[in-house]
């Protein structure tokens, strides 16, 4: 049961936070992916944190709790809340005394909720509200909820966001700077000249011409007199032989699909794949899809640390979205989607030439993707045929692999 107030679009279009356009286009994000109006708000930058906050606490007439009022939370007040309450009510406690306990809620209008928690914790409870995707980050860091990918994802962005400002606000404006010679920049005035240990690119070392360093340097040598035509120098040890590369011949089809015969698990297939791609084009990206989620799996010739962060909602409008709806291979360029963004980052230049997508299904279901894409050129037709058919039998081991887990299992 739920007291009704005004709409938060409303709210937000009334001060001027938002234009109708962009509220027009949240809504239409909500329509397709869920969830509250707020968090698609943020998804498409339509407006920043803070504004939200201010326009849900208006919406539900409480106070409104801020990040910072969920980063730190000791230990005794998180207890005051069971688990499975806190998970069930969206619910999270960040302050309490022996009669009362302040909760963070995404609906602080929630009269069942507020009921709840009164009668478990035995205090009064005062509701406030946070954004969908603050109390999703707080359930994951203090309960133990897992947080949608939907949410690591927006949190991973505006926290850095967050960052960056508090970073920008802390450094002395240039009007406080003063140019410091010795470290050849500018330096705060209010600081001494070395606050820190400078840290010098490695030079050669000249030869000093002070007159101790002279004094103290020992007198060089003469150079040693010329030998006669037949007196050789004494041998020294010969040098250490130095073992020649070991040339690594290409993967071959029969050896790859030889691989894919016995997997130990759904990594080697993984394994096999990327590295028989390798060995013929320089961008290689496979994706897993898991529980309608696409996320990095493996690569080559891309980032590590972007493909390993990689998230998408499979029902988001993407080339992942066409080859689930039973497209066949995707062929040439990313087109210009929202959902394409985070792609065309990880894949660089390589998302604008020849790039195929090809769908590993078990049993009719997208498992996995394979991105490939090529230097300069076409890809070649003999190496499309070639991973098409490592692809499908890849696609058979991944299906023998989930059939060995459920033997192992029953």
């Amino acid at each position: 049961m739920r007291s009704r107030g005004p709409r938060l679009g409303e709210i937000l279009e009334q001060r001027g936070a938002l234009t109708r356009d962009q509220l027009l286009r949240g809504l239409r994000n909500q329509k397709v992916v869920g969830g509250k109006l707020g968090t698609c708000l943020l998804e498409i930058d339509a407006l920043p944190e803070e504004a939200l906050l201010s326009a849900l606490v208006e919406q539900q007439s409480v106070p409104g709790a801020t990040p910072e009022d969920l980063r730190s939370v000791p230990l005794d007040v998180i207890k005051v809340v069971p688990a499975k309450v806190a998970r069930a009510n969206f619910a999270v406690p960040f302050r309490a005394t022996g009669v009362q306990v302040h909760v963070a809620m995404i609906d602080a209008r929630d009269l069942n909720a507020l009921d709840e928690l009164s009668f478990v914790t035995g205090r009064r409870v005062h509701p406030h509200v946070a954004s969908e995707m603050r109390v999703f980050e707080a359930l994951d860091r203090y309960y133990g909820e897992e947080c949608p990918p939907r949410f690591v994802k927006l949190l991973d962005r505006i926290n850095r966001s967050r960052f960056l400002w508090a970073a920008r606000e802390e450094a002395p404006k240039p009007d406080q700077l003063q140019w410091d010679p010795r470290l050849g920049s500018r330096r705060d005035a209010g600081e001494p000249a070395f606050t820190a240990p400078v840290r010098l690119p490695d030079l050669p070392l000249a030869p000093s011409t002070s007159p101790a360093a002279s004094a103290a340097a020992p007198t060089p040598e003469a150079p040693p007199s010329p030998r006669p035509p037949h007196e050789f120098a004494p041998r020294s040890a010969p040098p250490s032989p130095v073992a020649p590369p070991v040339a690594v011949e290409p993967l071959t089809l029969a050896s790859a699909e030889r691989r894919l015969h016995e997997p130990e698990d759904a990594d080697a297939v993984a394994a096999a794949l990327v590295e028989f791609a390798a060995d013929r084009l320089p961008v290689v990206a496979l994706f897993q899809v898991r529980r309608s989620v696409v996320t990095g799996w493996l690569g080559s010739g891309v980032d590590d640390e972007r493909l390993e962060d990689y998230r998408l909602r499979l029902d988001q409008p993407s080339l992942f979205f066409a080859l689930n709806e039973g497209a066949p291979l995707h062929r040439g360029p990313l087109a210009e989607l929202p959902a394409h963004v985070e792609l065309n980052a990880l894949l660089g230049k390589a998302a604008m030439g020849d790039l195929a997508g090809l769908p590993l299904r078990v049993r009719g279901k997208l498992v996995a993707v394979l991105l490939v894409a090529s230097a300069a050129g076409p890809l070649a037709p003999d190496t499309t045929k070639e991973l098409q058919r490592l692809v499908t039998k890849a696609s058979l081991a991944l299906e023998l692999c989930v059939m060995r887990n459920k033997l192992e299992k029953s």
